[in-house]
């Protein structure tokens, strides 16, 4: 069978398995670069393909060049091998390839323990706050859209897929659809998210909906500005303004309030399970990469737990 025809039966597969839209669309392009590289060595068939082409591969993909003129970062190429390894799989249990060779495609080596460097302080997230202009509609809804962020910890595509229905003011809770793995989940939010919320869906929302001349419906809570649904850019492309208005001295990014929220809610004494389901992680793990101590904090516990700390 050909590769191509294989694949098309892959992602059908992966289509009915649930796999997220995005998620399937990454591995299609993924495959699209495979299947350029097998045709060019002149296996374009299935039970062509091989161990050594397979490392051949890997080895040529290590030296290509990114739209910004540099090599992928570790966790893209090793997100690119696991769309590989998924494939290989496929072929083995369709009897496609008579070699399992999935294991034998092998991951970079990423550095686990890194720390984040872009944890906003307190006073680094209220000089951030105060950059939206809240007497206007879009300020407003900029404003309403840190709080949710901070708040939750939620990721840049959950917060444009945010429905006005899905916020419980009683309960005080988020429900967030189809986040990673399209799982959904329900989280806790603060009261002053909320109150930005109510405002912002009471009054602002609507007078928002008035300026489409489409007229056009929709449920989500934040609204673009030319169409009524946002997109996951628009959402960067803005908050990136308020980051530069306010003059941060490390690189912050709409991810930066997901990584503050771990860390703030860890700091204060959250137990990691709590924190991972909060943020919807599968493995513990990836909760570990987002604690981040500051030395002030290492400090202030090597001094209460050091039996040497204090002088006899």
């Amino acid at each position: 069978m050909q590769v191509k025809i294989a694949i098309q039966r892959y992602v059908k597969q992966l289509k009915e398995k649930g796999y997220a839209q995005k998620t399937i669309l990454e591995y299609e392009r993924f495959l699209g670069d495979y299947v350029f590289f097998l045709t060019a060595n002149e296996a374009d068939r299935a039970p062509q393909i091989t161990e050594d082409l397979n490392k051949s591969y890997v080895r040529e993909r290590f030296y290509v060049m990114n739209q910004f003129g540099r090599q992928n970062s570790v966790g893209s190429r090793n997100n690119e091998i696991k769309a590989i390894r998924s494939f290989m799989r496929f072929l083995y249990e369709q009897e496609l390839i008579k070699t399992p060779l999935a294991e034998k495609v092998s991951h970079y080596r990423e550095r686990v323990s890194r720390i984040p460097k872009d944890i906003l302080t307190k006073r680094e997230l209220i000089k951030l706050f105060k950059q939206p202009d809240t007497a206007t509609l879009t300020g407003y809804r900029d404003r309403m859209m840190m709080e949710v962020l901070y708040a939750t910890g939620m990721r840049r595509n959950e917060l444009r897929c945010l429905r006005v229905d899905d916020i419980d003011y009683q309960a005080k809770t988020v429900l967030i659809r189809e986040g990673k793995g399209s799982k959904d989940r329900m989280v806790p939010i603060n009261e002053t998210a909320l109150t930005y919320i109510r405002h912002y869906v009471e009054d602002v929302r609507p007078k928002l909906m008035k300026q489409y001349k489409s007229k056009q419906e929709t449920n989500r809570l934040v609204l673009g500005t030319e169409k009524a649904e946002i997109h996951e850019n628009t959402i960067t492309s803005t908050l990136k303004t308020y980051f530069k208005q306010a003059k941060l001295k490390k690189k912050v990014t709409v991810h930066s309030f997901r990584h503050t929220c771990a860390t703030h809610l860890l700091q204060k004494g959250m137990p990691l399970r709590h924190v991972q389901e909060l943020l919807g992680h599968e493995k513990l793990d990836t909760t570990i990469r987002y604690l981040s101590l500051s030395v002030k904090d290492l400090q202030r516990e090597y001094r209460r737990y050091h039996p040497r700390s204090r002088l006899p």
